[in-house]
């Protein structure tokens, strides 16, 4: 992966005397570390940094979300509510979303029968 950052680098982000190329590092950093957890969890990554786009909308939807967790952080009756069964099924994400959250659920899932073979001392 810290091959796969210094070819995005490279790639597109090096200036020249004519011309300055910006790079968002918070978001390279973001993109790496999702690419290294998810391949970590599912032998694939996440495709981010490769991309150079949050291919799954997974930066987006958290970045969204902010607000809402600070809010329930903060008043924790909103905490007990949303986790009653029939409210929190329509508010929390699931592995049949598309983007964000979801879909880093769904492909845990995918991964999960697979995970066994390695010893839990691997970790």
């Amino acid at each position: 992966h810290v091959v796969s950052l210094v070819n995005l680098i490279r790639r597109k982000y090096i200036s020249t005397p004519s011309e300055m190329k910006i790079m968002d590092l918070a978001e390279k950093a973001n993109f790496f570390t999702m690419d290294v957890i998810v391949d970590l969890a599912t032998g694939a990554p996440f495709g981010d940094l490769t991309e150079d786009k949050d291919m799954h909308n997974y930066s987006r939807t958290m970045a969204e979300l902010q607000p809402v967790f600070a809010i329930v952080g903060v008043m924790g009756w909103v905490s007990r509510i949303i986790q009653i069964p029939a409210i929190g099924k329509h508010m929390f994400p699931t592995a049949q979303d598309e983007f964000g959250m979801g879909k880093l659920i769904a492909l845990v899932k995918l991964a999960w029968p697979y995970l066994h073979r390695f010893p839990t001392d691997s970790f």
